[in-house]
């Protein structure tokens, strides 16, 4: 399978939209972890080209560093260290980032490059990874996987991902690739579990969503590692990101990301299930994405005839949607006199992780 240079000219909107998701929820990241005991963090770019493009706009790399320098500060005050793994395996692209670490590196101030270690390498990803899967297992983790295609995140090292501690990870895949090779020798070694004729027959802008599914069912059923999409076009090829944590406050923040650059699904930078396009008959409308979490979320509080937020945050997060549309959902039930409960009452990961500030709320149906 053919391989892309993506540094050899200036980054499309495509490309703008996944360094955008990685930025912004690397920046929401760091700092959960700067009063919460772990005084070690690492950040993994394991296919991070020079740093740059043609003309100069930051690549994932000169995010990171951009990163380290915001919470500077925070990082002193909390002795918290952060290794920074790099890797390129193109030599002159290798050549290239080398430049940008020793340039970057350099911009941090003196006192945080004593907690800020940047280890460069060279290397086939498959390799490394192997190589420092222990290390992986000592402390916090993000990576960010932007390969080119969809041959490096197999099955083996996809539950391997997601067996460490700890650690969320976003990667990169080519929906296009997949369609067009679906049906070769190489790409059954890679999907062994996709049907070559469940992607040639579906929609090409829901391919993406079909392996996000192959990845879903590869995770073990007690393992609590959930998996988010979000779709990019570029003309007439779809190519995405998937998001991939354990932990339901890294699923909050990425989906808010998500659903600030999608109003509509939260999903993808176009309107991936075309429910703008209203027809004749209003009958045959798609209904929105939030409307339609909205009444499952409704059937789910009827089923259970007693929840609590704690309980309404998961089945939110798990749905792919953001604590607001709970909320809105749930205030306009208790005012239509369907349930009850006291006070004031939070839906986010902060206003009801703790026992405390979980309540419980009850299914009365007054009419």
């Amino acid at each position: 399978m053919p391989t892309i240079n993506l540094h050899n000219k200036p980054f499309d909107e495509a490309t703008n939209t996944k360094l955008d998701i990685f930025q912004r929820y690397l920046e929401e990241w760091l700092p959960v972890f700067f009063r919460q005991g772990p005084k070690g963090l690492m950040i993994c770019d394991f296919f991070a080209g020079p740093g740059y493009d043609k003309k100069g706009a930051p690549g994932s790399p000169i995010l990171i560093f951009n990163n380290i320098r915001k919470y500077q500060n925070n990082l002193l005050e909390q002795n918290v260290r952060v290794r920074i793994i790099l890797n390129e395996r193109d030599p002159d692209k290798f050549d290239l980032l080398q430049k940008t670490i020793t340039k970057e590196y350099g911009n941090l101030h003196a006192a945080i490059r004593n907690l800020v270690e940047v280890y460069p390498f060279q290397e086939d990803f498959q390799s490394l990874f192997g190589r420092m899967e222990d290390q992986f297992k000592k402390q916090p983790n993000l990576f960010f996987l932007d390969q080119n295609g969809v041959k490096e995140v197999t099955k083996p090292i996809f539950q391997r991902l997601i067996s460490l501690y700890k650690t969320d990870f976003l990667f990169f895949i080519s929906s296009s690739y997949i369609r067009r090779f679906a049906e070769e020798p190489s790409f059954q070694t890679i999907f062994p579990d996709l049907d070559p004729a469940l992607i040639k027959g579906a929609p090409h802008d829901q391919s993406h969503r079909i392996v996000l599914e192959t990845y879903k069912k590869r995770i073990p059923e007690d393992n609590p590692a959930l998996l988010f999409p979000f779709s990019i076009m570029k003309n007439s090829n779809i190519y995405g990101l998937i998001f991939c944590s354990k932990h339901l406050l890294g699923v909050e923040k990425f989906l808010r990301i998500a659903w600030d650059k999608d109003k509509l699904s939260g999903q993808a930078n176009f309107d991936i299930d075309d429910v703008e396009q209203q027809g004749l008959f209003p009958q045959y409308n798609k209904i929105p994405k939030k409307e339609a979490f909205q009444r499952k979320l409704e059937k789910f509080i009827v089923e259970q005839r007693e929840t609590t937020n704690w309980e309404i945050l998961h089945f939110t997060l798990q749905e792919g949607h953001i604590p607001e549309h709970a909320r809105e959902k749930v205030s306009n039930l208790k005012k239509r006199g369907k349930v009850q409960y006291e006070g004031n009452i939070g839906f986010t990961y902060k206003t009801c992780s703790k026992p405390e500030k979980r309540h419980k709320i009850k299914w009365i149906d007054n009419g």
